[in-house]
């Protein structure tokens, strides 16, 4: 799972495509962002927190 925001070796734009996904993602309503925070191994409350 990890491996789908890999891009160039850079751990930076793996966090930048994580970041816009969860962005996304919290559009669409609490559950969606708890979904795809589990399903890819992120915390919620960091990101909402520290960005």
């Amino acid at each position: 799972k990890k491996l789908e925001f890999a891009f160039a070796n850079s751990d930076y734009l793996a966090l930048l495509r994580a970041y816009k996904g969860w962005q996304l993602s919290t559009k669409e309503g609490m559950r969606a962002s708890y979904n795809y925070c589990r399903q890819n191994f992120l915390s919620g409350r960091v990101l909402q927190e520290k960005i």
